[in-house]
């Protein structure tokens, strides 16, 4: 199998062997029991970004998009399943900020990527999309 078809078989979110398609490594129904999330006290690195957002609140310091253009037809279910298994699998993307007393990360064992899609007509359209995107905040306590 060439790097480019294993790349696919990667990015679709399945182990690729010679032969092609082994198994499907993300199964949502496969999710471990137990509470919601696991609680931790932030660090102080994290407690400095957190007091600089609030002091900044509503401007997009910390938010830094990133955009891609896909040609060709895209596979808009595949895609979402895609990020979502990144989603499950990373930590980082999974963590929200709670203040009570002291700042606490919350690792939630769940969370839905929040995925939305619009057609767009003509490149204008696409670039105020982008500069809307790019300046908003991002909320670190949901």
């Amino acid at each position: 199998m060439d790097g480019q078809a294993s790349g696919a078989c990667v990015a679709a979110g399945r182990r690729c062997g010679a032969e092609g398609v082994v198994s499907a490594s993300h199964d949502p129904t496969e999710r471990p029991a137990g509470p919601s999330f696991s609680a931790f006290l932030a660090s102080g690195a994290q407690q400095r970004m957190y007091f600089l957002q609030q002091l900044e609140e509503g401007r997009p310091t910390y938010h830094m998009p990133v955009f891609y253009g896909l040609e060709g037809a895209v596979d808009e279910t595949a895609l979402r399943a895609c990020a979502q298994g990144l989603v499950d699998r990373h930590e980082a993307l999974r963590t929200r900020f709670v203040r009570d007393g002291e700042l606490w990360q919350h690792i939630d064992t769940e969370a839905a990527l929040v995925w939305s899609s619009a057609a767009a007509h003509g490149a204008g359209e696409v670039e105020e999309w982008m500069a809307a995107e790019h300046h908003r905040p991002f909320d670190l306590e949901s």
